[in-house]
């Protein structure tokens, strides 16, 4: 009762309710493995960075860390690769020869769980896993495990990496830049942030990359340099709404300003738009023709409406400019 008459009270009184801190991905991963979870699945193409991850949550949990590749076969990590250890029966093999808790790394290993053989093994493993706090983690670009598997593993969602985890790469890459090009550095602290921030919503690899290549381009590390990050970033990601590093608010207003624009220039509303679109949106109005190119929230439902107005009509119309007007599309 006390508790329900506290909320009561909160919510009369406008005082938002507590939020929960947020579990960084280091957390999430080590509850996973401290959960006993046999088999773990991560679908991503950046390994250096689940490697670095898997390594940091190994270290504070105290127990050994191995990966495993068809070329390397079964090795500690930042150690010597075990001997006959390619195929994958073998490394299985030699990872139930392991005692004790572990975390090992299969890149790449799903493809291979469609061999009976391999997929028995592998489920033989998992019941020894329940027992200590060993976990299996499979990584790939996309993993999709046989049937038989599917009610041991959990996936495990590693997202792009968030401007803290990116502020000490952009340090590496300003350090870098001064040491091997003698490029001059003049951004504080601050600016190095703004800088990380600034590359949020890239991989890890490709942002630093779109970094290096900023940074060569202007010979300096200053302020100027968060604007041509983010310009660059702009036009290589499709337009603004592709842009991660902006608040919600800020995103469902360009959605919503991109739908009208979108809906008026399907009417045939066109003339006095176009250079509006290709200003507020990077070029998204090209050859004499206007789509919507990076599918912002809401513009689906939207287009589908103004398309099924479309094929009611028996012929194509012409608009006020002498455009013909057919299908949500306006060619001139």
């Amino acid at each position: 009762m006390r508790k329900i008459l506290s909320q009561i009270a909160r919510t009369l009184s406008g005082t938002p309710k507590p939020v929960a801190p947020t579990q960084s991905k280091q957390d999430e991963l080590s509850l996973l493995i401290n959960s006993r979870h046999p088999i773990i699945t991560v679908e991503t193409t950046e390994e250096g960075r689940l490697e670095q991850l898997l390594f940091d949550v190994a270290t504070t949990l105290d127990v050994p860390l191995f990966t495993w590749s068809v070329t390397t076969g079964l090795a500690r990590m930042k150690g010597s690769p075990l001997y006959n250890t390619q195929t994958p029966e073998q490394a299985l093999t030699n990872i139930d020869l392991i005692r004790g808790n572990g975390i090992f790394v299969l890149k790449d290993f799903a493809r291979y769980c469609d061999n009976d053989r391999v997929c028995r093994r592998l489920r033989e493993l998992t019941e020894k896993c329940r027992a200590e706090k060993r976990s299996i983690v499979i990584t790939a670009t996309a993993v999709q495990l046989p049937i038989d598997l599917q009610g041991d593993a959990v996936p495990f969602e590693l997202g792009l990496a968030g401007a803290e985890e990116l502020f000490g790469s952009v340090r590496e890459v300003i350090g870098q830049a001064n040491a091997e090009d003698r490029i001059p550095v003049a951004l504080d602290g601050t600016g190095v942030r703004q800088l990380a921030q600034s590359l949020v919503g890239l991989p890890q690899e490709e942002a630093m990359r779109l970094l290096r290549k900023c940074i060569l381009e202007r010979r300096r590390v200053e302020g100027g340099l968060v604007a041509a990050v983010r310009e660059a970033k702009r036009r290589g990601r499709g337009g603004i709404a592709a842009f991660a590093g902006m608040d919600c608010e800020a995103q469902e207003r360009i959605d919503a300003r991109r739908t009208k624009i979108w809906a008026g220039a399907a009417e045939g509303r066109v003339d006095h738009r176009r250079a509006r679109v290709r200003e507020e949106f990077g070029g998204a109005v090209s050859g004499g023709r206007i789509g919507l190119r990076t599918g912002a929230t809401g513009c689906g439902s939207a287009v589908r409406q103004i398309r099924g107005r479309k094929r009611e009509e028996a012929a194509p119309r012409s608009g006020p400019g002498g455009e013909i007007v057919a299908d949500g599309v306006v060619d001139r």
